[in-house]
Parts: C-alpha cells; structure tokens; sequence
C-alpha cells in the first residue's frame, strides 16, 4: 500500500505540473508547424538537404507530441481516481524520452557542423580546439539520452516516474542537463566567436552580422537557462519527492526545434534592411554568403 501522504503529493503537484508541461508542450508544438509552414512557403530554393532538415525537425516534434498525447490519455483518462495506475509509469514516456533525444542532439549537430563550416577549420590546431570538443560533447549528448531511455524501458522500477524512486535515476538525468548546459553553452560562444570573425565594418554586413549575433545569444540564453533550471529543480524533485520537472522537460526539445527553425525563417527579414546600402553590392553579397554559412 503507498504511503496516503504520498499518494496526495501524486494526485497534486505531479499531476498537475505533468498537465501544465504538456499543455506548453502542445503550445509550442503548434508553433513549430506553424514555423515550417512559412518556411517551406518562403525557402522554396533552398538546398534538398536543409529542406529535408526541416521536415525531419517537424517529424521528431510531432513524434514527441503523439507520445505526450498518449501520457495526458494515460494519467488524465485511464488511470482518474486509480491510485494503482496512476503509480505506474507510461511505456509512451521512454519513447518521449528516445525522440526528445535524438531532436535535441540533431539541433546541436546542425550548429556545430555550421560553426565548422564559418570558421573553416583545416589546421591540427583546429582539430584540437573545436572538432575533438565538438565530437565529444556530441557523444556524451546522444549517451545521456539513450542513458535515461533506457531506464524508461528497461527499468523494472514501477513509479519511478512520479518521483518514488526519482532519486535512483538522478545520476542518468542529471548527467543528460548538465551534458545540454555544457554543449549549448558551448555552441553559443563558439558562435559568437564566429560571427565575431566575420565582421568588416562596414554597415550592410555590421547590421546582418549583428542581428545574428543577437538572436544566437537570445537562443543560447534561453537554452542554457532552461536546462540550469531542469538540472536545479529536478535535484529538488529527487530531495522533495516532487515533480516540477515536468512543467519544462515535456517542452524543452521543442524549444530546440524552434530554435533552429527561427534561424532559417530570419533571413528574409534580415535581408530587407540591406537594399540601398552605399557599399559594392559584389562584396556585400560575397560576405552576405559567407555569413549565411552559419545558418543555410
């Protein structure tokens, strides 16, 4: 029999920050389609290769979403007023958590790769200071998710969702934020070091290279603040017995989804406010390529 005190902290603030983080979840979810329809609408000429990242993008959100559709149908359907089932945990979580993954670990990938691309890095030095990091922080990335999918699937722990034995799994969970703190963290000031490189002083291509470095620090801002804030409140989840995590982690890959969509649908916008500059038009568009290499 579970503890009574237990089983009203479940009904309480488990179910509840589980209904509010997939309610932010779908949310955002719609933005996303709504994000791909305008860049499938506006981009049309762009490469197969990154109109097919963007469908594949939409594809994982959308994945993540029927999974989450299936908990809210578990916990808010079948398992109303059933203590018992409300204390087993949905086999669709490890299959949220597997596509939440392999999402994330794609964003940070794409960043990456454009990162290499801006910089141009040929040289040992290179090697050593950004490709061997990168490849790393990738690896620890794509581990740490299959980390925590793992234990959703195998694990023969019952509740250990809705934080009974949280505390069990808090080495996996917390090793998957602190691996997203790191790589974002990274991935931002990398970046910006990029961008920085990029500039000419001249000021078409000052205006482009600094609404970009805007929204890169904006995007890396509000990634590493997310997953500080899951890696602090899920410590305190697996202390207290709570589970406030689930009002952001049901959400946070779609923030990535969405990050990487905003990239690709600014151009057009950045773009306007670089027509009747005085500059060469021919340089102006040799270091508008060169500078769109971060992100197409």
């Amino acid at each position: 029999m579970a503890d009574p005190t237990l089983e009203l902290e479940l009904d309480g603030s488990c179910v509840w920050s589980l209904f509010t983080g997939l309610e932010l979840s779908y949310l955002l979810c719609g933005i996303t389609c709504a994000q791909t329809m305008f860049y499938f609408y506006n981009y049309q000429n762009d490469t197969r290769a990154v109109r097919s990242l963007v469908a594949v993008i939409w594809l994982l959100d959308t994945a993540k979403v029927i999974t989450e559709v299936h908990q809210s149908w578990h916990y808010f359907v079948f398992a109303r007023g059933n203590i018992s089932a409300l204390l087993q945990a949905d086999p669709f979580f490890g299959g949220e958590q597997l596509i939440k993954g392999i999402l994330i670990v794609t964003v940070q990938w794409y960043f990456l790769q454009k990162i290499h691309s801006l910089l141009s890095l040929k040289t040992r030095y290179s090697m050593i200071t950004f490709i061997i990091p990168s490849v790393m922080l990738l690896l620890l990335s794509s581990g740490s998710y299959l980390w925590t999918s793992y234990n959703c699937f195998f694990s023969s722990k019952s509740a250990q969702f809705y934080g009974v034995d949280i505390a069990k799994d808090l080495d996996a969970v917390v090793f998957v934020y602190a691996v997203s703190l790191i790589t974002d963290t990274y991935i931002t000031c990398m970046l910006c070091y990029a961008l920085q490189h990029s500039r000419t002083g001249f000021r078409s291509t000052e205006h482009i290279i600094m609404k970009l470095f805007n929204y890169i620090l904006s995007r890396g801002i509000l990634l590493c603040v997310i997953s500080a804030a899951l890696l602090v409140i899920y410590c305190l989840d697996a202390r207290y017995s709570t589970c406030y995590t689930e009002i952001l982690q049901a959400s946070s890959a779609t923030l990535y989804a969405n990050s990487l969509l905003v990239m690709l649908n600014i151009r057009n916008h950045v773009k306007q406010h670089t027509i009747n500059e005085p500059e060469s038009l021919s340089f102006l568009l040799r270091v508008v390529r060169t500078t769109w290499c971060v992100i197409i």
